[in-house]
């Protein structure tokens, strides 16, 4: 008997979240959509469910990116294309881990995959404090976005900010489960 979850049984479970959330779901997921477009078959490999999430997730990306992509305005603060632009900076990461995973290059998904790490970091920041809002704007040269890392990345700085204004709100947010963050920076 088998002990890991299967392509099939990731591709299942993913449909009965969204059944379970109310959405009318057809007989395949979004993600099984973006697992075609790779062009090489990972249904057997041994981390295929982990795929399955993964391909769901840029899936999701997509969809999220037309939303802001259509809430942008011409308006001074012009948080629609902002977030448009971290939607497509985690789906470009998310694509580039998943094919290099694919292809055996885990050295280089690694290197992406902190990536993929500190722009969710910063998108959940952006989300809670104008001020880095407005200092990101601003990073448009190689030297003001080197100052923006420093003042909002080192030392952990945009997780602290984070655990103390998630604590304060009394939201739950995954960046808070400290332990698998760190063992994540080692790798």
């Amino acid at each position: 008997m088998q002990n890991t979850l299967t392509y099939k049984h990731a591709c299942n479970t993913i449909r009965l979240l969204y059944k379970n959330a109310g959405f009318e779901m057809p007989e395949h997921s979004l993600g099984e959509g973006v697992a075609s477009e790779f062009n090489k078959d990972i249904s057997s490999t041994p981390l295929a469910a982990l795929y399955a999430f993964v391909d769901e997730q840029i899936a999701l990306l997509r969809l999220v990116s037309f939303y802001f992509l259509s809430t942008s305005t011409n308006g001074e603060k012009n948080n629609g294309m902002l977030f448009y632009k971290l939607t497509i900076r985690q789906l470009k990461t998310l694509a580039s881990i998943r094919l290099q995973c694919t292809y055996g290059l885990d050295t280089n998904a690694r290197m992406q995959l902190r990536l993929l790490y500190e722009n969710s970091i910063i998108w959940a920041r952006l989300r809670v404090d104008d001020q880095a809002q407005e200092d990101f704007n601003l990073a448009t040269t190689l030297e003001l976005s080197n100052n923006f890392w420093h003042k909002y990345f080192s030392k952990s700085k945009t997780e602290k900010f984070l655990d103390e204004e998630f604590k304060k709100s009394g939201h739950f947010w995954i960046g808070g489960a400290n332990n698998m963050i760190e063992d994540l920076k080692k790798m």
